[in-house]
């Protein structure tokens, strides 16, 4: 009943994180990692195939997922209430823990107590972001995911907003969905700046995820919807 995160693993198919809300507000279980195979070239299909390949029975919330450089079967995911990074082995269906730290938890005091959020890796790291603590942050990977030296925080959010999930360009900059309704740019040396959301801008209203084309000059940014001020969920396409 609740899907979160998707990436592309290998050619014509993707990874898509999904399980089943409970009864606490941040409660979810029977978590489950699927590919949905939609073929590729001459052996594209007409529907997708879609395998539940991997079971996470001591998850609580999947969140962000990424796929390692190579192979690309292989996903790092992170538990926003466990505050752990796990990798699945999306051919094996081999699971294990990669990361427990504190920069993945939610501070004790936090009103909405969602740590690790979205996830990508660049250049021997995986990045993050932690809503609840307001951080952006790295920490350096081995080649199969495993944590290989300390966490380096990158940017804190401004007091009274969060980071949700991001994207990396090919130059290692970043661009965060930030919290009520901002786009922020985080260069490598963790300098960062508002794309869209300056000065009271509210074009933007709760931006979760953002994806960069390659090669172009355009993000597209996705929003969620707000029932009681009736605003639906949309897609913005914005200028970098």
């Amino acid at each position: 009943t609740t899907i979160t995160g998707v990436v592309g693993s290998s050619a014509g198919k993707i990874v898509v994180l999904g399980g089943v809300k409970g009864n606490l507000t941040y409660g979810y279980y029977d978590e489950t990692v699927f590919t949905v195979d939609f073929g590729f070239g001459s052996h594209k299909k007409s529907e997708p195939t879609i395998t539940a390949v991997a079971k996470l029975p001591d998850a609580v919330l999947l969140n962000g997922v990424a796929a390692l450089p190579a192979p690309p079967e292989i996903v790092l995911i992170t538990d926003s209430i466990r505050y752990c990074i796990w990798r699945v082995d999306t051919t094996t269906g081999a699971v294990g823990k990669v990361m427990t730290d504190e920069a993945l938890a939610a501070p004790a005091n936090a009103t909405f107590p969602l740590g690790a959020n979205g996830i990508k890796i660049y250049a021997g790291h995986a990045y993050f972001t932690n809503t609840a603590a307001g951080i952006f942050a790295r920490v350096p990977i081995t080649e199969t995911g495993d944590q290989d030296g300390a966490v380096q925080i990158l940017a804190r959010v401004p007091s009274g907003t969060s980071y949700d999930d991001f994207a990396i360009d090919a130059e290692g900059v970043a661009y965060l969905a930030q919290s009520p309704g901002a786009v922020v740019k985080v260069v490598p040396g963790g300098a960062a700046e508002f794309v869209v959301g300056a000065d009271g801008d509210t074009t933007l209203t709760g931006p979760t995820s953002i994806t960069l084309p390659k090669g172009g000059k355009k993000a597209y940014v996705t929003t969620r919807g707000i029932a009681a001020s009736g605003i639906s969920g949309q897609v913005f396409e914005i200028s970098i």
